[in-house]
């Protein structure tokens, strides 16, 4: 032995010369690199095994031995020399080599998803037993195959004629319309990535039927498509009907011939008008359940000025909003305040005068409403308190301001009025 084996293994040479080699091994030493040694030896044949052998202190490394023999002059002896290389590092990265492999195969066939390795172009070279089961097809049959044998022929331009040059999915998914061995034609939702070996591009794709996703997909669209029509049929039916009260109450008002009870019936029109100027909105819109308030402002308006036309002022509106959207509970109350400050301004506001001036502003922010009804009219009784009038008029204006939960400030002086309700919009 040289000097070298001592300070590999720990051992001096007085302690190994005459000892045989079992005294390098151990428990985890295989018995059958043993045997195989023996039977070259046997056999007068060189070799190379590699196997576990223990140093002196215990500690367990792998050895690659290389032995040859080497008979004397006159044939009567065989010497061997045996040449040792510690290749523990080598081993244990290939053992963690094996485990990955071992683990990646049992991620490979225990997928969910079929996965494909193909080349660039478009030939698979691998797939896994899901890929099989999916397709029907046995793994030696699908095994070569090209991809575009598992596409339905009306689809063979939707294909790459190369995959060297186009982009993955990554994060997204494409969708792919395929055909099983039975002539099935199914939808699957695809992965794709690309990885090199050996300088070469391979694309890695994983396969999901979506079958099961489609139909429930189809049938939530056809759920949703009649829940839609139900809700634009109540909402035209609740604006049918509120039609026919206005209209009945249309009716009164041609046979009423009292001044003050002609007066009350028109607010009650206009203010059931307001409401199905909602319901109105709401059918005609893509949503049944959000409102579109700065357009139903601009029609509330104009339904307003008709209402007032009998009162022979020339009022000038202005406007200056901004898009708000609000659900239905909030875009009725919404309705019929504003109803009542802007009708308000037509009767009150400019008493004495034969012209005047409304403004109405829409602002957004935050989540937070702001809209104010302003005119330039003769302003309110300096004894004028909101949350105290008795009139019929401010007490449905407090009503639907604590219904939005908002808050009511207004202004007045010589100038004019002005009325401003703040509120949140509802989620």
């Amino acid at each position: 032995m040289n000097k070298s084996f001592e300070e590999f293994t720990g051992y001096q040479t007085d302690e190994v010369i005459g000892k045989k080699p079992t005294f390098l091994h151990g428990p985890k030493t295989s018995q059958k690199a043993l045997d195989r040694i023996d039977k070259k030896i046997k056999e007068h044949k060189s070799f190379r095994e590699e196997f576990v052998n223990y140093k002196k202190d215990g500690t367990a490394y792998w050895v690659e031995l290389d032995m040859a023999p080497f008979p004397t002059d006159d044939q009567k002896y065989e010497y061997w020399v045996g040449i040792n290389r510690d290749i523990t590092k080598r081993r244990q990265a290939e053992l963690k080599l094996e485990e990955s492999e071992k683990r990646y195969r049992s991620f490979f066939e225990l997928s969910f998803d079929a996965i494909f390795e193909v080349d660039v172009d478009g030939n698979i070279l691998k797939c896994n037993k899901r890929a099989c089961e999916l397709f029907g097809y046995e793994r030696d049959k699908l095994v070569g195959m090209h991809v575009l044998d598992l596409t339905p022929e009306k689809y063979h331009h939707k294909q790459p004629e190369t995959f060297a040059g186009i982009a993955t999915t990554g994060d997204e998914a494409w969708e792919r319309l395929y055909r099983k061995k039975d002539g099935t034609v199914f939808p699957t939702e695809i992965h794709t990535e690309f990885y090199e070996m050996e300088g070469q591009k391979r694309l890695i794709a994983y396969v999901r039927d979506n079958t099961e996703h489609k139909k429930y997909e189809q049938a939530i669209r056809k759920s949703l498509k009649e829940k839609e029509t139900l809700l634009a049929e109540v909402h035209h039916r609740v604006k049918n009907n509120l039609a026919i009260i206005s209209g009945l109450l249309q009716m009164q008002v041609f046979n009423t011939e009292d001044e003050q009870l002609l007066a009350k019936l028109k607010e009650s029109q206009a203010r059931i008008q307001s409401i199905a100027m909602v319901h109105e909105k709401l059918y005609r819109s893509e949503s049944f359940s959000e409102v579109a308030i700065d357009k139903y402002i601009n029609d509330l308006l104009s339904m307003i000025e008709g209402t007032m036309a009998d009162l022979g002022k020339n009022i000038a509106v202005e406007t200056e909003m901004e898009p708000v959207f609000l659900t239905v509970g909030q875009a009725i109350p919404c309705g019929l305040l504003l109803n009542e400050l802007i009708t308000n301004c037509y009767k009150h506001a400019f008493n004495g005068r034969n012209e005047g001036k409304i403004r109405i502003s829409l602002e957004h922010s935050n989540d937070q409403v702001a809209l104010s009804v302003e005119d330039n009219g003769k302003g309110l009784p300096q004894n004028f308190d909101i949350e105290n009038e008795s009139s019929l008029g401010m007490t449905i204006v407090n009503t639907l301001k604590n219904q939005l939960n908002g808050s009511l400030e207004v202004e007045s002086d010589d100038w004019g009025t002005r009325f401003t309700l703040i509120f949140n919009i509802e989620k």
